[in-house]
């Protein structure tokens, strides 16, 4: 099993860039301890220069033992405000160590905070390497740290609004009716239609979808307008439905999902009502 080495030169060490300074450590230890001194600095509390280190080519104060700092393993964050040998919570507030608990636990255990040593080791500046943490268990945190978030679903569309005055469309078919300022579940409808069979058109439509909020304005006219001119239908100018814009809504399917779209806009409508 791979294991970091005890002692390097500090010309191996990577530079991290962290709030206020820099903190030099080993390379494989850099995606944690920059994640760890990040989120210190940002739910514990602020990085103070001068008092934060990395490496340092030295021992254990006190004694011949090769310091962790020497391989670039640990880093001091805050020194002045937690000395080694002061019990922790003298330094840190109850929240301060509950949010350092919630750090560590990022890092399935392979860092070591020097906050929870007994007397008279205990260091709550120090955050080192775990003994005998392996290279496989550092890239594997290391990997999870720095996968891409996942893409979050698409929102929900919004609850149709109070205040539906109609008319809304009429007809079915190719006789689907409407006009500008139409309003209601079926236009919802409509507009949930759009939204999710024609998705694309909104990289030509300022790259937001369209709001399913059953109001026939602007935004509506110009998806109806962009469906009408992909249609082959190119005296549609968003104002209004007829004949030929009805057929070709007929034959994209638009009435087939209708029925269910209807059912989903209704159920949102009656929900409200009851609050």
């Amino acid at each position: 099993m791979t294991r970091l080495p005890a002692r390097i030169p500090r010309a191996q060490c990577v530079d991290l860039k962290v709030p206020g300074g820099v903190l030099p450590v080993a390379p494989a230890l850099a995606p944690i301890f920059l994640d760890l001194a990040v989120r210190f600095h940002e739910t514990v509390e602020p990085l103070q220069w001068p008092g934060c280190w990395g490496w340092a080519d030295r021992t254990i104060k006190g004694s011949t033992t090769i310091s962790k700092h020497a391989g670039g393993l640990a880093i001091d964050l805050c020194a002045p405000r937690h000395p080694q040998g002061v019990p922790a919570m003298r330094t840190f507030t109850r929240p301060q160590i509950t949010a350092i608990g919630s750090i560590l636990a990022r890092y399935d255990g392979l860092i070591e905070w020097g906050g929870t040593w007994d007397l008279p080791d205990t260091d709550g500046m120090h955050f080192q390497l775990r003994d005998g943490a392996t290279l496989a268990e550092i890239l594997a945190v290391t990997a999870r740290l720095t996968a891409p978030a996942p893409t979050p679903p698409p929102p929900p569309a919004a609850p149709a609004p109070a205040g539906w005055t109609g008319p809304d469309l009429r007809g079915a078919g190719p006789g689907l009716r409407g006009e500008r300022n139409a309003n209601g579940p079926r236009v919802a409808a409509l507009q949930r239609f759009f939204r999710d069979i024609y998705p694309a058109y909104r990289h030509e439509l300022g790259g937001q979808l369209i709001t399913v909020d059953g109001w026939w304005g602007d935004e509506t006219g110009r998806w109806l307008d962009k469906f009408g001119a992909r249609s082959g239908v190119p005296q549609a100018d968003g104002e209004n439905i007829g004949p030929a814009l009805a057929a070709a809504l007929h034959r994209a399917g638009f009435e087939r999902r209708l029925s269910a779209a209807r059912s989903r806009v209704l159920g949102h409508v009656t929900r409200h009502a009851r609050r």
